[in-house]
């Protein structure tokens, strides 16, 4: 994945939320048992394709934010 890539799928996002005056929440159901029914009257967000790995040094991985821990170490 390049940068480029990651760029285009992130200005798509910025252009939702530039058109929309409502609060917005992610698409993601969240990870805890806590009520969720407030995310009903929020403009939903699709962060579902930002799954990619986009570089590895010694140090640090960049990421997008719905790279899973097991794609990280299978990879």
């Amino acid at each position: 994945m390049k940068y480029d890539d990651y760029q285009k799928k992130i200005e798509k996002i910025s252009d939702v939320l530039k058109r929309n005056d409502n609060l917005v929440t992610t698409n993601r159901k969240g990870h805890n048992h806590r009520d969720l029914n407030f995310k009903k009257k929020q403009k939903r967000i699709d962060t579902n394709d930002l799954d990619n790995i986009l570089s590895i040094s010694d140090n640090w991985i960049d990421c997008e934010s719905a790279v899973t821990v097991g794609k990280i170490n299978r990879t």
